[in-house]
């Protein structure tokens, strides 16, 4: 994401699941207990599966703006261990309270019932049984009666009612638009090192995105006329009955997220092979310019790092407040303002630049992932910066939000030039406000890595970050397997001097 700154910087169409020898075990859930959660797990002999599938079926009440849905998860068990638990995210929650919502306007002293959001999970089903399950702290925690082996199979079904909170946020629904983004339950990342799957709940600073390269195959029932905007590609259609029926697919995506709307219009361009659409309401001339910046933004880095991996590309005009947000193959923007088609480095706006890191970040984030909780600077810092690499190359070294923003004095280290106490990168709990965490992750960290082209040279530079592309494309990057492909590249000393900048070592 990038936060918009002054200038400068049911009916569900709730298919019945069939299943063998299926039997229902009742648990306990912490959250909402009137409610019981009912899970399951089914297992499977044969190992098939290259990643995680989810397939979900999907009704939208505009009215009461719910999703009532069924999702059923296929996994298989990679990490070399047995697993006695499995764990989903459950990031919707967060807007249960007004001190847990992401916090990318301004900041909220009191909301009324209609601006809380919700998941409720209404069933799991399962043929082998649980001990116990839990919903709780953004959180499904599914306790197994036997654990799944590693490299055995399992199959997860579950129900569950989204309540879509009012209001211009990331999953919200404001005048003419709902916005439908991390708000089904997801499969948790278990971490080899410490034995356990990632609970960190969704942080009001920054993002907490963090999740596996998975499949989506998404069936949705929406009311007639609405037009979406999503993850992945539609892949068919039906609007003979009471409601509008779409099924999309998106393969090797890290997420599925959805933006709808009956006002929406479309223009759509293509390069090197990529279908471009830009989602729009009132200013043709606005979505125009933000389609051929992306445009331009995919040819460049498909050139520079390595080319854009999936088959379509969507920009969503919502009212998002305060920034606009990443999501795969898909972006959230803000409401336009009226702009003229095309941009010069005598115009540039706030759009201009978000739509360029926002793009980036199909790269950083989508493509390579991480843990944005934990190292932020492996998707926000290297997407601002690139956004300003991009700015130089096509409009000038010095145009505005250029990479002479970034720009520092002489000395041997970076820290007279930036504002950290702490360490640049840390978890984003440890900030002590969005302000810090933005002047930490959007402008001094990208001084660290124009630093670092200025250190090794432009060829260099540019071939750390193709590598760092190549090696972990769909799959999670760290700060530890960057430092490793900074020092192929380059020599140890510099991989050296990089982490102590990011860890304020080299101050000491």
């Amino acid at each position: 994401m990038k936060k918009r700154v002054k200038i400068i910087a049911a009916v569900v169409i709730c298919a019945a699941i069939v299943s063998t020898a299926c039997y229902i075990e009742l648990g306990t859930k912490n959250k909402k207990a009137e409610k019981p959660v009912i899970s399951t797990i089914h297992k499977i002999k044969k190992s098939s599966l290259e990643r995680t599938r989810y397939d979900m079926n999907l009704t939208l009440n505009d009215e009461n703006k719910t999703i009532t849905g069924n999702e059923v998860v296929k996994l298989k068990n990679n990490y070399g261990v047995d697993l006695k638990e499995l764990v989903f995210h459950l990031y919707a929650d967060s807007y249960n309270s007004k001190d847990t919502m992401p916090d990318v306007g301004k900041k909220r002293f009191a909301v009324t019932q209609e601006e809380l959001g919700d998941i409720n999970i209404n069933s799991v089903k399962t043929s082998e049984g649980v001990k116990k399950y839990t919903q709780d702290k953004e959180v499904l925690k599914i306790t197994l009666k036997r654990p799944l082996k590693k490299d055995e199979e399992a199959e997860v079904n579950i129900a569950f009612t989204l309540k879509i909170p009012e209001g211009k946020q990331r999953l919200g629904y404001f005048q003419n638009v709902i916005s439908v983004t991390n708000w089904y339950p997801i499969l948790s990342i278990y971490d080899k090192e410490s034995g356990k799957f990632d609970e960190n709940p969704f942080c009001p600073v920054g993002e907490s995105n963090y999740s596996e390269s998975s499949d989506y195959r998404v069936n949705i029932a929406v009311p007639k006329g609405m037009i979406l905007a999503t993850t992945g590609v539609k892949t068919s259609e039906d609007k003979s009955g009471a409601l509008d029926k779409y099924s999309f697919e998106a393969k090797d995506n890290r997420d599925f997220d959805m933006f709808m709307s009956k006002d929406y219009k479309v223009v759509t361009s293509e390069i090197d092979g990529i279908k471009v659409n830009s989602y729009y309401f009132d200013y043709e001339s606005s979505a125009k310019r933000m389609l051929n910046l992306a445009c331009d933004t995919i040819k460049f880095f498909d050139e520079k790092i390595g080319k854009y991996p999936f088959s379509e590309y969507n920009i969503a005009e919502t009212y998002l407040d305060g920034g606009d947000m990443e999501y795969p193959t898909v972006t959230q923007m803000g409401n336009y303002n009226k702009l003229n088609e095309n941009c010069t480095d005598r115009d540039l706006s706030q759009f201009d630049m978000a739509i360029i890191h926002e793009t980036l970040h199909q790269w950083w984030y989508s493509t390579v992932g991480n843990n944005e909780f934990k190292e932020s600077f492996l998707d926000e810092s290297l997407a601002s910066y690139f956004t300003s690499y991009f700015m130089s190359a096509k409009f000038g070294k010095d145009t505005l939000f250029g990479i002479s923003d970034f720009e520092i004095s002489d000395d041997n280290t970076l820290q007279k030039n930036i504002s950290q106490d702490e360490p640049l990168n840390r978890a984003v709990d440890k900030y002590s406000s969005l302000e810090q965490y933005e002047t930490a992750i959007y402008t001094d960290a990208p001084k660290v890595i124009e630093r670092l082209r200025q250190k090794v040279g432009d060829e260099k530079f540019i071939d750390i970050f193709k590598e760092y592309y190549k090696n972990y494309k769909f799959k999670i990057g760290t700060l530890k397997d960057f430092y490793k492909v900074v020092e192929e590249q380059c020599g140890k000393d510099t991989g050296e001097w990089l982490k102590g900048e990011l860890t304020g070592n080299n101050a000491k």
